[in-house]
């Protein structure tokens, strides 16, 4: 693309993310914009911590709407 910004990859699972961060990885993904229930998105958090992807490179968005502290309450 001409601002080079281009769609490298798109990644789905059903119950662990592990496959879909280290394809994210794989691919250099810096822009990550995901689409996550609640207990999803807390699996993808550990995930993207053990295979750190995160950091001044990665920009993750999350869509959806969570409830405040939502990665702390209800953690059973």
């Amino acid at each position: 693309m001409e601002e080079g910004i281009e769609i490298v990859t798109r990644q789905s699972f059903l119950s662990d993310p592990s496959d879909a961060i280290k394809n994210l990885r794989r691919q250099d993904a810096r822009i990550i914009v995901g689409l996550f229930y609640v207990v999803a998105a807390r699996r993808v958090l550990c995930e993207m911590f053990k295979q750190q992807l995160y950091g001044r490179a990665h920009v993750w968005f999350f869509i959806g709407w969570y409830e405040d502290n939502w990665y702390e309450v209800n953690l059973e």
